[in-house]
């Protein structure tokens, strides 16, 4: 079992390493539907889909780990979910 933080760090890197690698090919296509061709579009657009399909995939890795089936958690680079230790109790200021 991981610690907790690198535990959370590989479920939030994953969807973004696969938001990223759909967005490469999803991006030229979407340009050139668009008709738009300037590099500024590109750049602007890329981060927009990576970041859209970053969110879709870390939701659907979600879904699936807590209503279908827990191993489903991989989709997220990781089948177990962080866990933290309860906060440690805070003394009163004399």
């Amino acid at each position: 079992m991981l610690p907790p933080l690198p535990a959370s760090l590989i479920r939030t890197i994953v969807p973004l390493v696969v938001g990223w690698l759909i967005a490469l090919p999803v991006t030229p296509w979407l340009l050139t539907v668009a008709g738009v061709g300037s590099d500024q579009a590109a750049a602007w657009l890329g981060g927009i889909v990576t970041t859209v399909l970053a969110t879709a995939w870390y939701l659907l890795g979600r879904v699936l780990e807590v209503y279908v089936r827990p191993r489903l958690g991989w989709l997220l680079g990781l089948a177990q979910q962080p866990t933290y230790p309860p906060p440690a109790p805070r003394h009163a200021k004399s």
